[in-house]
């Protein structure tokens, strides 16, 4: 899998004068060493109309240095957080997920807000028809995070998990500590799942920092490719619900 960032253009703006390939050398730099994620509530009260409000911003740390992370504000972003600030670590190593996805970093210009030369069959399969439902996407679960969750935050991924996987077939990839599910649609099935079902999972996932769901099409062209050669069907697992 691919973790792709971007420097904000307020940080590029502060560091390309002295080095404009600030972008390479923080990509080298990340994907040299273990790097590890953590997750960092906030929570900001206005003094004056007393109201509250918050927002969950990743770091990753690695080697001595930590990374602070922002989901993309610009509409049709193809790329996964921006990198706002970078600071000595404050964070202790163990504490967060170890992330085993390769890491590709943007300048500000270069970075993919669309996509046109995409796999014509791996796009009509990621584009939902217009009863909301998609052919085909996958999901990724960050076992490390997942497994030492409490009862009581995996039972909603659970329940998510039981809906969003209602009339498709899936396959399970080893994808270092994590694993990979594509699913597909059955075409006999009378109840699949829809947008709505999957928005759901992807909410319980990113709540707790312990996967998403993918439908970027190039993301699920490589997904695919490793399902046909490393894939496996859970044994007992149905092929429908």
């Amino acid at each position: 899998m691919v973790l792709r960032l971007r420097v904000s253009p307020e940080l590029w703006a502060k560091v390309s004068s002295r080095q404009p390939d600030f972008d390479q050398t923080v990509q080298k730099f990340m994907n040299g060493g273990v790097c590890w994620i953590f997750t960092q509530p906030s929570l900001q009260v206005d003094q004056k109309s007393g109201t509250a409000s918050g927002k969950i911003r990743h770091v990753i740390e690695t080697s001595n240095y930590e990374f602070q992370l922002e989901k993309p504000r610009i509409s049709g972003a193809e790329w996964d957080y921006d990198i706002i600030h970078l600071q000595p670590a404050t964070l202790k190593e163990g504490k967060g997920a170890q992330l085993q996805d390769e890491i590709v970093v943007y300048k500000p210009e270069n970075a993919p807000a669309r996509r046109d030369h995409v796999d014509p069959l791996v796009r009509r399969l990621v584009e939902p028809d217009r009863n909301g439902v998609r052919q085909e996407f996958a999901i990724v679960i960050k076992t490390a995070r997942y497994k030492p969750l409490a009862s009581h935050l995996k039972a909603p991924i659970n329940l998510a998990w039981q809906r969003v996987k209602m009339g498709r077939t899936y396959q399970r990839i080893f994808w270092g500590d994590d694993v990979i599910f594509l699913l597909t649609t059955t075409p006999t099935a009378t109840r699949i799942s829809t947008l709505e079902d999957e928005e759901k999972l992807n909410r319980e996932l990113e709540s707790v920092d312990a996967g998403r769901v993918i439908t970027d099409p190039y993301e699920l062209k490589r997904i695919r490719e490793m399902a046909a050669n490393y894939g496996d069907t859970p044994e007992g697992a149905p092929k429908t619900a």
